[in-house]
């Protein structure tokens, strides 16, 4: 569930929607050393890796922070603001730039640092994902210049090598495996390091300006194969085509994640072995300030504009009055289809542009294996021309929970005052909101699934929902739902055995009230069977219980016994309830008494029950009630026992009860 922290951030937290759909995300504002740190200084970005956080500043710090906030580590690099921050594969480096044209590398483990220096501000910084094992020790660094600068390590020491210059300021760079993806005014490069060719061009929305440098492109690898790319009101995703591709040929149209093409157009340069295809692109009706993969959806950090005219970056004109409405972090499917979204009372966002914020992920790549049959259905070209909003409704939803034990992801959202941490809601937090909206049925699926698995919360789902079910009348629905809430907690069983005593609704629950695993008190068995007294019509089933139940250590037999011979002493009863009060008998060995009740009943099983008990000396004080309940065998048992008991005897008793007669 969530932690005191979590608790005080959801107030700050609102659903955009009413409807019903499932919330994916909790949040937590991130605290310890990074709320005083941001006291003190203002966030300028921020990168997530394995087991850390690194926090770039304003005033031009590097922190090595921890999940929860606390700082691990500090770095004083830069004299300027800090723009960009990169990790390499193993977690072992982390580079930073800024704007007073330095790039520094640190090691996390030792004190060996690298420093550069350029007569620019530098925007944007990727590290060799190898960068750890490899000699050369690479790092890529872009800004100002406009130009995407390659420094490695040489016999002759550091050299810079420029892979691209020309066409103005270069705003974000990523590196994943031997792919570089950089965004400056034309559009978005890639370039593959392993054959030293650029493999593809995806031109920049249109949507956009051109001399625009207010609205940010922000990008995101999964591995080496697809790139999430997030620009002013646009989304796309870009995959990697192998050129063989695993069939003998180029990738056909069939593949399960070329789904959909739209406006952006990708173009391959020369003939790479790998070259990039759009399978997603799609508007929004808002700023796009960070996109990154939600499983097989898109987490995307949404800036929603002010309804009065916009400013540089979205925000409102200085003079018009207007405030900044809250940033949303949004889930939605490849084909903009809405599936969750929540609005983020950030400290300040009222005054904040969209350029303020970032969305800083960390996705583990999970085993996708092919995409979700309703996707592959849908596959078509890229180059078709069909719009992601041409085909609503043509993703399927991934299940609930889509990622593995201790592999959850992560998604910082960052301003210059606060941070906010949303990541995806477990089975206790599911169950939680299912129960606050009397989802019951779906709690108790999600328990039985085991994806909640704490004993308390199955507590908690049994309580609401059998109040429910009282609340609304629904005993015997209740009743046959206790085995599958209830378990083997035998204290659970207890307190609702007392509840529907309570309801005086004993009966409907007695069918289904365990005898073993857990066995409970005998007070209960024993508040259970007496509860079945008062009423006739429940006498039959008072006697079902006392066949069926366990004849010893279960319950008081003869404290059940005389409150049963009360009821029929007082009110009289049934044929049912005196045959139960022979059972009870048999239960504590009073044959002779159970014998009494069956001759009155006038049962033919009461032969079977006097051999087998070995009653036969007392067939002569019961020879006419025999005779009544089946003379037949009431004659075979006299001539076998003819020596306990003598004809002359029987004669006379026959004599007497037709005398009275």
């Amino acid at each position: 569930m969530q932690s005191n922290a979590e608790k005080t951030f959801a107030d700050g937290v609102e659903g955009v929607d009413d409807g019903e759909d499932e919330p994916r995300l909790k949040y937590v504002r991130l605290g310890s050393s990074c709320a005083d740190l941001l006291s003190r200084a203002a966030a300028s970005c921020m990168q997530v890796e394995d087991k850390m956080i690194a926090l770039g500043t304003q005033q031009g710090g590097v922190h090595l922070l921890d999940y929860n906030g606390n700082e691990i580590r500090r770095f004083d690099s830069h004299k300027a603001a800090v723009n960009d921050l990169s990790f390499d594969a193993k977690s072992e480096f982390i580079a930073s730039c800024s704007d007073d044209g330095s790039v520094a590398v640190h090691s996390l483990f030792s004190d060996e640092t690298t420093r550069l220096q350029y007569s620019r501000p530098i925007k944007t910084v990727a590290l060799d994902p190898n960068y750890s094992s490899r000699k050369d020790r690479q790092v890529a660094c872009a800004g100002l210049a406009g130009q995407l600068v390659l420094n490695s390590r040489g016999w002759l020491g550091p050299k810079d090598i420029v892979l691209h210059k020309g066409e103005g300021p270069i705003q974000r760079l990523r590196w994943s495996g031997s792919l570089i993806a950089w965004a400056n005014d034309k559009g978005i490069k890639v370039y593959d390091t392993a054959v030293h060719h650029r493999i593809g061009f995806i031109e920049r929305p249109r949507v956009q300006p051109p001399g625009d440098h207010t609205s940010t492109c922000s990008l995101f690898w999964e591995s080496d194969t697809l790139l999430y790319i997030g620009w002013g009101s646009r989304v796309l995703v870009a995959r990697i085509v192998h050129e063989d591709d695993g069939r003998g040929g180029k990738a056909v149209s069939d593949d399960p994640w070329k789904v959909l093409g739209g406006p952006a157009k990708a173009v391959a340069l020369g003939s790479p072995s790998r070259y990039v295809e759009i399978v997603a692109d799609f508007g929004t009706d808002y700023i796009v300030a960070g996109v990154a993969p939600f499983g097989h959806d898109l987490a995307i950090l949404a800036y929603v504009p002010a309804e009065s005219a916009e400013g540089p970056g979205g925000a409102p004109p200085p003079d018009s009055g207007a405030l900044a409405a809250r940033p949303e972090l949004r889930i939605v499917s490849w084909d903009n289809q809405d599936i969750a979204s929540d609005a983020l009372s950030l400290h300040g966002f009222e005054h904040y542009a969209a350029t303020d914020y970032s969305l800083a992920a960390f996705h583990p790549m999970v085993c996708r294996g092919r995409a979700p049959a309703s996707r592959a259905a849908g596959a078509g070209s890229a180059s078709s021309g069909n719009s992601a909003s041409s085909a609503p409704g043509r993703f399927a939803r991934q299940p609930t929970k889509w990622w593995s034990d201790g592999l959850e992801p992560l998604y910082y959202v960052v301003s210059p005052k606060d941070i906010v941490l949303g990541r995806p809601r477990d089975g206790e937090d599911r169950v939680a909101w299912m129960l606050e909206k009397k989802r019951f049925e779906e709690a108790l699926r999600l328990l039985e699934s085991g994806e909640a698995a704490r004993e308390t919360t199955r507590e908690k789902v049994a309580q609401a929902y059998l109040e429910h079910l009282f609340n609304t009348s629904q005993f015997e629905r209740a009743a046959s739902l206790c085995p599958r809430l209830l378990q083997g907690n035998a204290a659970a069983w207890e307190r609702w055995v007392y509840m529907f005593a309570r309801a005086r609704q004993l009966p409907a629950l007695a069918p289904h009230i365990p005898v073993e695993e857990p066995r409970l008190r005998s007070t209960a068995y024993e508040v259970v069977l007496t509860s079945f007294l008062p009423s006739v019509e429940n006498h039959a089933g008072f006697l079902s219980l006392v066949r069926s139940w366990p004849s010893s250590g279960l319950y008081n037999p003869e404290q059940v016994c005389g409150k049963a011979l009360a009821r029929l002493g007082k009110y009289g009863g049934s044929p049912a309830l005196e045959e139960a009060v022979a059972e009870l008998y048999k239960i504590q060995g009073k044959y002779e008494e159970a014998l009494e009740v069956l001759l009155g009943l006038g049962k033919e099983d009461v032969f079977d029950f006097i051999e087998q008990h070995g009653l036969l000396h007392l067939v002569h004080a019961h020879v006419v009630r025999l005779m009544q309940a089946d003379e037949r065998r009431a004659l075979g048992l006299l001539v076998d026992c003819w020596e306990a008991v003598p004809p002359k005897g029987v004669v006379a008793a026959l004599r007497r009860a037709e005398g009275k007669a």
